[in-house]
């Protein structure tokens, strides 16, 4: 049985994270049951990091140190006459480094590059099992914030003859925070369509794919 490419769509604190972790709860309890999780700010926070100290290694995002950084504020040079310093807080610095590279690389850099590592990570993975174990990888997105995104696990789905559920996630947790940013506005879409916690939006994610993505 091919496994499915799963993806979860919702603003700040509306338990993405908990349904992914549902799926790869369940996938634990399959016999040779694995997951392979896709990560679309890994390459920023990658980047970040080699720009910030010349370190290209993963974070640990659950841990206590990488939530402190991003909360933390930093006073940053800055090499003008007028204005010699900036102060930004660690989730600012990804944001920039994110959303400033799209203006330089395109709008699809953070999208081509998970792509790429989700394909890396399969075939690495996937050496010595059979290949009825290697397709039944499932393969989970915790967080699908662009259209752009939203492509990758449909081009993901062509490639590899599986198919993409993708699940609206709405639940109002105590972060939960409607944040004016442009990472939001997707997830804010569906909230604005009606659609409610728990909802299959696999059908009208394709279809904002195929009318705004080329």
């Amino acid at each position: 049985m091919k496994g499915k490419i799963y993806g979860f769509v919702g603003v700040i604190g509306s338990g993405k994270s908990y349904r992914a972790n549902q799926v790869i709860e369940e996938t634990r309890k399959e016999k040779n049951g694995c997951v392979v999780m896709g990560d679309f700010s890994e390459g920023i926070r990658r980047f970040a990091m080699v720009v910030l100290a010349g370190l290209s290694r993963p974070i640990n995002i659950l841990s206590n140190e990488y939530s402190d950084w991003k909360n933390t504020e930093f006073e940053v040079p800055l090499p003008y006459s007028d204005q010699k310093s900036i102060t930004l807080s660690g989730r600012q610095i990804l944001k920039n480094v994110g959303e400033g590279l799209k203006e330089v690389l395109g709008p699809d850099i953070w999208a081509r590059w998970t792509e790429n590592d989700i394909i890396s990570t399969l075939n690495h993975i996937s050496i010595g099992m059979t290949k009825e174990q290697g397709d039944a990888i499932k393969i989970v997105f915790g967080s699908v914030r662009f259209p752009i995104e939203a492509k990758v696990l449909f081009d993901l789905a062509a490639k590899m003859d599986r198919e993409v559920e993708i699940i609206f996630c709405d639940y109002k947790s105590s972060v939960y925070e409607l944040f004016p940013h442009v990472s939001e506005k997707f997830a804010q879409r569906f909230i604005e369509m009606g659609y409610k916690d728990g909802d299959n939006i696999t059908d009208v994610v394709r279809e904002i794919v195929e009318k705004e993505v080329s």
